[in-house]
């Protein structure tokens, strides 16, 4: 429960900035969430992360909490034993040639789900030439989203071919490797070199910080008042950090025009051009 509700804090968070994004670009759902975490890749990789980790906890609590186990010994061809929610009735065994000469014994197993079949297993005993009394012993999983079926032959068989099984339904271990997965995809994401933007730094925080003052505004995490007062000191700052940059960059100007050979209107040209440059990027 507490996995879950952590969980749904997080894809809120997700959805939240969906919403804004499309609102304020008029993207579709998909190009928003692409663009959500273009814009912001440690902000989102970082809740990539803890979706991952938050499914890895659920995929855990499953299997350490409610593992289900069974040993059953003396099974003759036609019978059956339970694991979980699952019915197994043995079939007998088999046997096959393999790469290398090696005999592949195998028990066949039907596999029923209430009154469903869903499906044979066949866990194996595989004999290599001179290595008789080293055979290697072959589990047959049954993976799903809800849990995997694991089933070993524990023993070997007589000629009525009465044989032992050993068998595990592990609830819930797909979801930790889904949760693998994400942590990895995550990290990366938050970890990707990013092409570098030549600004100031702090001209570059001002304006970064506009950008998620709006969207936190849009997804409903910052009060309209707080909102309208953030936005006019971000506001006041750029225009500051504008100005004081306009007024560094004006002795280079006048100088450039006294190099152009006494002509100002050269120099004013230059410096307007670029001054109407940095508007149009602002």
């Amino acid at each position: 429960g507490v996995s879950a509700f952590a969980l749904f804090t997080v894809l809120r968070e997700f959805a939240g900035g969906c919403r804004a994004r499309a609102r304020l670009t008029g993207q579709n759902p998909a190009a928003a969430l692409a663009g959500l975490v273009k814009r912001n890749p440690r902000r989102y990789g970082g809740y990539i992360v803890h979706t991952g980790i938050l499914l890895m906890a659920v995929g855990v609590i499953g299997l350490m909490a409610f593992q289900q186990s069974v040993k059953v010994a003396g099974v003759k061809p036609g019978e059956s034993f339970r694991v979980g929610a699952y019915t197994l009735t043995y079939q007998g065994v088999d046997a096959t040639t393999i790469h290398g000469g090696a005999t592949n014994y195998y028990a066949i197993l039907q596999v029923r789900k209430g009154d469903r079949e869903v499906g044979t297993l066949e866990p194996a005993i595989r004999v290599y030439p001179n290595w008789e009394q080293q055979p290697q012993v072959h589990a047959a999983i049954r993976g799903g989203w809800a849990g995997d079926l694991y089933v070993l032959m524990a023993g070997g068989w007589d000629e009525n071919m009465v044989t032992s099984f050993q068998a595990w339904w592990n609830p819930l271990v797909a979801w930790v490797w889904v949760g693998t997965y994400l942590l990895v995809v995550g990290t990366l994401v938050a970890v990707w070199p990013r092409r570098r933007q030549v600004e100031a730094g702090r001209e570059q925080h001002v304006f970064r910080a506009l950008s998620e003052l709006e969207y936190d505004y849009q997804m409903g995490k910052v009060a309209e008042a707080d909102y309208r007062r953030l936005q006019s000191e971000f506001a006041q700052e750029a225009a500051a950090i504008m100005e004081r940059e306009a007024a560094g960059r004006k002795p280079g100007r006048d100088k450039a025009g006294d190099r152009g050979g006494g002509k100002p209107g050269g120099g004013a040209r230059g410096g307007s051009g670029r001054g109407a440059g940095v508007s149009r990027d602002r």
